[in-house]
């Protein structure tokens, strides 16, 4: 079943790559996210 996560917890996932440079699969592993979640290149 697919998870749907509220918009403060989206902001947080992002603000961690984009303004303190972490990797996206760090994130993911750190908030127990799946790789799905990740963005395609």
């Amino acid at each position: 079943m697919r998870q749907s996560s509220s918009s403060e917890f989206k902001l947080k996932a992002a603000s961690m790559v984009l303004d303190e440079g972490q990797p996206v699969t760090e994130v993911c592993a750190s908030l127990d996210i799946g790789p799905t979640a990740q963005p395609s290149s």
